[in-house]
């Protein structure tokens, strides 16, 4: 598989304010994302499951440069976008999109449907006559489930509730039919019964369309069906990724196992097992110590060493790789 995108040792820290106290102990500095690398092929899905707070979001936009990194690289098509000039940063704008998490922030209010989703063609395809924008706005906007669209396309975002914006942000990421999109919890406003019809049309915009997605989530029953490959991560840092099926069936790290081992299930003894991995091993507000493991304050198997000492990645297989002291 062709690569299209590769992650090389990426790192954004962020300053912290707080008190005096937190700034002495050396806590003024969050690492938001920390030593990422990883690749995406043409046509691949690759899914990011981790909690809310573990910088899933903040990945998503130093991808798309949304956000500089602090260090490391990322290349589309085998150039660091971070080098990337005006110019090509316009060209790059057009085959990367993201889809943002909160729909109510990322529609201007003052711009009706139309104008918001037709935006990416009066920059890139000029030479359309205002009659074809129309027909391809409206032609995306039906395929996101909100038909008839010219119900839609000149209402207000304030007419329309969370779902209906959360689908017109899809909408407007893949009108100009990009090659990687970025897509941060893009149904999470969305009831059950649509959920599963959108994941499904970005699966197949995948597939028949030629676009690949970094897919950000915290459930991992949906980045289990989206991703061909998975991400497991946990305070700024990738913990495990592998084939999706492999990370799945064969979880190696115990945040990965207590992240399966959540999802509810008519099962006592699963539930006892979810129980066994909770959330009882002294986890604290200031959560990790800089320089032991970010897991160690919650994890059943901790050692002292995790404590002390970040782990290396170790290979389980070919397409199977796992960040803990447990597989040295």
């Amino acid at each position: 598989m062709e690569k299209l995108v590769e992650v090389k040792d990426l790192w954004k820290t962020f300053g912290r304010s707080g008190t005096l106290l937190n700034k002495l102990g050396n806590r003024s500095q969050v690492e938001a994302v920390a030593g990422a690398s990883f690749e995406i092929g043409t046509n691949e899905i690759v899914s990011v499951v981790g909690e809310s707070g573990s910088g899933k979001t903040t990945l998503g936009k130093l991808l798309v440069r949304l956000l500089e990194p602090t260090s490391g690289e990322v290349r589309f098509r085998g150039k660091n976008i971070f080098e990337m000039r005006k110019k090509e940063m316009t060209s790059l704008r057009r085959s990367v999109q993201m889809i943002l998490q909160d729909p109510y922030d990322s529609l201007n209010p003052l711009f009706s449907i139309f104008a918001s989703v037709s935006k990416p063609l009066n920059i890139f395809e000029k030479n359309l006559s205002r009659k074809e924008k129309e027909d391809i706005v409206s032609e995306h906007l039906e395929m996101m489930g909100l038909k008839p669209a010219e119900q839609f396309m000149y209402k207000l975002p304030s007419e329309l509730s969370g779902g209906q914006r959360q689908r017109v942000s899809i909408a407007r990421a893949m009108i100009l039919k990009p090659e990687f999109i970025v897509a941060d919890e893009p149904v999470s406003m969305l009831d059950v019964s649509l959920r599963a019809e959108m994941l499904n049309r970005m699966k197949k915009l995948s597939r028949d369309g030629g676009s690949s997605f970094l897919f950000i989530t915290h459930d991992i029953a949906s980045a289990r069906f989206m991703g061909d490959r998975m991400l497991i991560f946990f305070r700024g840092r990738i913990v495990e990724q592998g084939k999706t099926e492999n990370v799945i069936e064969n979880p190696k790290h115990p945040y990965t196992r207590l992240l399966i081992e959540s999802v509810p299930v008519p099962d006592p003894e699963r539930s006892k097992a979810f129980l066994s991995v909770d959330e009882t091993n002294g986890y604290n507000e200031e959560g990790y110590s800089a320089k032991g493991c970010r897991f160690a304050s919650r994890c059943p198997f901790v050692m002292d060493r995790c404590r002390n000492t970040e782990p290396p990645v170790y290979t389980i297989s070919k397409d199977h790789s796992v960040s803990c002291f447990l597989y040295e």
